[in-house]
């Protein structure tokens, strides 16, 4: 008879046989690495020959055990009841509690104490224990915890046909909030692998019981809210939901979780660490590049070698990352999402986050561009010196090149990668279209020498990028590369790459700026290198110093579209109605775009641009005005979406939520969706914007709490409205119940303000 106990702890393992294993097998140290939170420790090694006999006790190699971890954590490939010991080395040994047992699976945890620990299994157990990870973390979300239940978000209705939910592997509550919140677009694919022996998490339902122990694991073990992956992929291709995916993923530790999907593919995929390990099945490779493939539509991320990572980039083991079999199926699962082509990076045949009006999500994907021309036969020798020949400096000898900034030793090369000899920092950027964006950052650590910047440049006008020296002392140097190091711009080189044009170059040798204007016909992915010429002249060896700060800022300066009609169109009424070729909103200095979780960030052409148009407006006359949040518009094609839906209009592209300015909010989360106080409401900016849409006559309805539009309508009058304007405009001074006004009183508008705009005129199913 099966026997399941439940409780909210855990931790996941791997690993071969114990040791108890036949004579001759194979014994690998055991290893201690970086977990995925800081302070984590994860044993990691095969096969259990590994262990020591002491007595009538197989004993583990010690542990080390860092500064605050309190705890351990070991799951064993058994739901039989085993014993588990821990004991500080040289300590007692105590057992560990079993908390959860089903199907395979046995979790037990325990507090630790002492700086290494050792686990241990009586040695009548080991037959009965296929397989074991320990793990000892931070007690950072204590286990027991009770936190109030977030309600979940329903799964995209595209996803409905592909992704079991929640419930068919019987999840725990979730325990996320408002602080594990992903404010950011999503903008990127993580792959990783869940370190969980493939054979015990085949079909049916022990794939949904290895997805409930992997909950399990990295709630009590890492101390995460929810399961860290926002989707899971089984050995027979069963896709699960796992944490929602309005939250930031929880696997990132170091690396940048917001903007993240993760997706974590169930077995250990590390051919050191785990015995047996095999690529992902190809039954796991299709139904993961179906997801890709989905997931890329409905967020509009291109997906490709460069959205699509395997954090092979990472200090960390593969074990910790990817995994090596993994990382090398990636550009398979690409290919596969993509038609079987493996498009180039920044070109996957979706379209990129910021992809205008009539973009065509199903055409295929652009060609490459073409190679870059050969130098001069001989010019600089065999190795084809593309930068020195663009630059006309091959030495005389055709050996090598002119130019002082060696890499890697090098002289001559095609392709350039500078971070074979500096310490690089992999940040990404967001380069979006039609508008500007800036980013602040600083080489305060020490570690790094470079800042390689991964991002899309988007096509049909030029973009100028600008490095500004803000503090310490550096020449700053932009060295851009397409994605596989082709150089585009070195400083005063001609561009290498077809399709691409350089102009209004600054190097940066002089002065606190450099600067370059590129120009290319479609978007194309990038590598933007920030350094100092000293890093570059040195050969990329040198350090800069910790003083240093810059922002990196970026613009595109996109032509006006002549007047006409949209290919968009808004259906029937905002409270029964529905939305047809909808447009995304795009991200803008002036506001963040917020994940509400209902991917409702679709609207008619004009309401898009009529938002984009207002805060363009704001950032003008109000240049150190807070940034807002866009939330909620209409989902894709606009009505009412399955599950949750909280409000009573929003169906057909022409409603939207936006927070208020407020005179401080987060750079990088906006404006929060609270109640605006009125010591801190930002009336001049929110009139400014309000007062655009108004004198355009582009609005029927901004709903804004009574209690803020005082300040709105002195404002208004110190801007020179007039009476009649104000009557017509501005529902005070008349009480909150009078039904009059475009800026009037509706319940639960205090902490944002809802903006309804006219039917466009093209729009002849529209309903005001």
């Amino acid at each position: 008879m099966r026997t399941r106990w439940i409780a909210v702890v855990a931790v996941v393992g791997l690993f071969g046989c114990l040791f108890g294993c036949e004579e001759g097998s194979p014994t690998t140290r055991a290893a201690w690495t970086r977990g995925e939170r800081e302070g984590e420790q994860v044993l990691a090694y095969r096969p259990y020959a590994d262990f020591t006999l002491e007595g009538e006790m197989g004993v583990s190699p010690p542990i080390a055990v860092s500064d605050g971890v309190d705890r351990v954590s070991v799951i064993v490939g058994t739901a039989e009841p085993v014993t588990v010991m821990v004991r500080p080395v040289g300590g007692a040994w105590r057992p560990l509690s079993l908390f959860w047992a089903y199907e395979g699976y046995g979790v037990h945890i325990g507090r630790v104490e002492g700086e290494s620990i050792q686990v241990g299994l009586p040695a009548g157990e080991t037959a009965r224990v296929p397989w074991l990870r320990a793990v000892a973390a931070h007690d950072r979300t204590p286990p027991f915890e009770a936190r109030t239940e977030q309600p979940m978000r329903a799964m995209e209705p595209t996803l409905e046909d592909l992704v079991r939910p929640r419930a068919s592997w019987s999840a725990l509550a979730s325990r996320c909030g408002a602080g594990e919140e992903d404010g950011a677009l999503k903008d990127r694919f993580s792959i990783h692998g869940t370190l969980l022996p493939a054979e015990s998490a085949p079909a049916g339902s022990a794939g949904a019981t290895a997805v409930l122990a992997t909950q399990l694991h990295q709630t009590a073990g890492l101390g995460f809210c929810d399961i860290g992956y926002h989707f899971l992929v089984g050995p027979d291709g069963t896709v699960y939901e796992g944490r929602p995916i309005v939250y930031e993923s929880g696997h990132a530790g170091d690396l940048d979780p917001a903007g993240n999907i993760a997706i974590g593919f169930l077995g250990c995929f590390d051919s050191v660490a785990c015995q047996g390990a095999a690529p992902p099945t190809d039954a796991a490779l299709e139904s993961g590049a179906e997801l890709l493939r989905q997931l890329g539509l409905d967020y509009a991320i291109g997906v490709d070698l460069g959205t699509v990572r395997g954090f092979e980039g990472c200090a960390r083991p593969s074990t910790e990352c990817a995994s090596d079999l993994l990382a090398a199926a990636i550009p398979e699962l690409v290919a596969r999402a993509n038609g079987g082509v493996l498009p180039i990076e920044g070109d996957a045949g979706l379209p990129p986050p910021d992809a205008g009006p009539g973009t065509d999500a199903g055409a295929p994907p652009p060609p490459p561009p073409p190679p870059p021309p050969p130098p001069p036969a001989g010019a600089c020798g065999d190795a084809g010196c593309d930068y020195c020949a663009s630059k006309g400096a091959c030495l005389m000898s055709g050996e090598g090149c002119a130019w002082a900034g060696d890499v890697a030793g090098n002289r001559c090369w095609t392709a350039f990668d500078p971070c074979t000899s500096a310490s690089c920092w992999d940040p990404t950027l967001s380069i979006p279209a039609c508008t500007s964006a800036s980013k602040a950052e600083d080489f305060s650590s020490g570690r790094y020498s470079v800042h390689r910047y991964a991002a899309t440049l988007p096509g049909g006008a030029p973009v100028t990028l600008r490095l500004r020296r803000t503090a310490g002392t550096f020449q700053p140097a932009i060295i851009v590369t397409d994605a596989s190091g082709r150089l585009i711009y070195g400083g005063d080189a001609a561009s290498l790459l077809a399709g691409v044009v350089v102009s209004g170059a600054v190097s940066g040798r002089s002065g606190d700026e450099a600067s370059v204007t590129l120009e290319s016909a479609s978007p194309i992915g990038i590598r933007v290198h920030v350094t100092g010429w000293s890093v570059a002249d040195a050969g990329f060896a040198a350090s800069l110093p910790t003083s240093v700060r810059y922002t990196l800022d970026s613009s595109q300066a996109c032509m006006s579209m002549p007047p006409g009609p949209s290919a968009s169109e808004s259906v029937g009424s905002t409270n029964s109605g529905s939305l047809v070729n909808g447009v995304r909103v795009t991200p803008h200095p002036g506001y963040v775009v917020a994940d509400t979780g209902r991917n409702a960030y679709w609207g008619t052409q004009e309401t898009i641009d009529l938002i984009r148009s207002g805060f363009d407006a704001v950032r003008a006359a109000h240049p150190s005005a807070q940034v807002v949040q866009v939330r909620d518009i209409s989902v894709q094609r606009g009505g009412v979406p399955p599950g949750s839906w909280p409000h009573s209009s929003h169906e057909s592209g022409r409603d939207a939520d936006l927070t208020y300015h407020l005179s401080s909010c987060s750079a990088a989360s906006g404006c929060p969706l609270a109640d605006a106080p009125l010591s801190t409401f930002d009336a001049a900016a929110t009139w400014t914007l309000f007062e655009h849409w108004l004198r355009q006559d582009a609005v029927t309805y901004i709903f804004v709490d009574h209690a803020l539009q005082r300040p709105l309508y002195e404002e208004a009058m110190r801007r020179g409205a007039t009476a009649a304007e104000l009557q017509r405009w501005i529902q005070y001074p008349r009480a909150s119940s009078v039904r009059e006004g475009i800026i009037r009183h509706v319940a639960n508008h205090r902490n944002h303000h809802h903006v309804r705009f006219r039917c466009p005129a093209d729009d002849a199913r529209c309903v005001e």
